[in-house]
């Protein structure tokens, strides 16, 4: 198993083991009750729409060329220095002192987050990236996550398939006129449904969200 692999490997056991104890923590969001029922209005494009389309292309461009330096440029490290209390994430076992950085990366409806290094995320670069046609991850959809913020919902589709079978989003914000990757969440597959539409996302977190399925007929060429 790859060192990518191996990090999320951890944080969904971790997640498995949280909502089996009804525990939590950190920074994420707790997850809403699957029972739980909630509707919205259709929210109005975002006056930055446009802009986040034509960068939107700019990511597409990369997943399918393989262009890792596109991302690896763009991702940005957060370093922690550990109390040595922490039981998960970054810190989780290491002495009080030890500094810790890479790319925050966490399993999307949980409290779990770890930092990815730089060089385990160029390796799950180099095996996730390429053509839809070779398995590499594509993007299907934008949502618009603030002023200045959006996600990018790559995934994977079977041969011949619509419903996607992997899915990890990447959250990219607006710092001085360029777009910085802030962090990668990894949507486990039995929550995939809750990011394939507007409505299904709005209902996971109880909020409403603009939300598109990607379409580079939209792009607008300048900024």
């Amino acid at each position: 198993m790859t060192r990518y692999l191996a990090v999320v490997g951890v944080l969904l056991t971790v997640a498995a083991l949280l909502v089996s104890c009804g525990l939590g923590g950190g920074e994420e969001t707790t997850p809403v009750s699957p029972d739980a029922t909630f509707s919205c209005s259709p929210v109005p494009e975002p006056e930055e729409f446009p802009r986040i389309r034509a960068f939107a292309a700019e990511v597409e461009a990369a997943l399918t060329s393989g262009d890792a330096d596109f991302f690896l440029t763009r991702a940005v490290e957060r370093e922690m220095v550990c109390t040595g209390q922490e039981q998960t994430g970054p810190c989780g076992g290491k002495e009080a002192g030890t500094s810790v950085k890479g790319l925050r990366a966490v399993v999307w409806r949980s409290n779990l987050f770890d930092f990815m290094s730089i060089d385990t995320f160029r390796e799950f670069l180099s095996e996730r990236l390429g053509s839809a046609e070779s398995g590499g991850l594509s993007l299907y959809a934008l949502a618009y996550l603030g002023s200045g913020r959006f996600a990018a919902i790559t995934t994977t589709l079977p041969q011949g398939g619509e419903k996607p079978t992997e899915a990890w989003l990447l959250d990219f914000t607006l710092v001085d006129d360029s777009w910085h990757l802030d962090q990668l969440s990894h949507v486990e597959e039995l929550v995939i449904d809750d990011w394939l539409s507007a409505e299904a996302l709005a209902a996971a977190w109880e909020r409403c969200v603009y939300w598109e399925r990607w379409d580079p007929t939209k792009t607008t060429s300048g900024e």
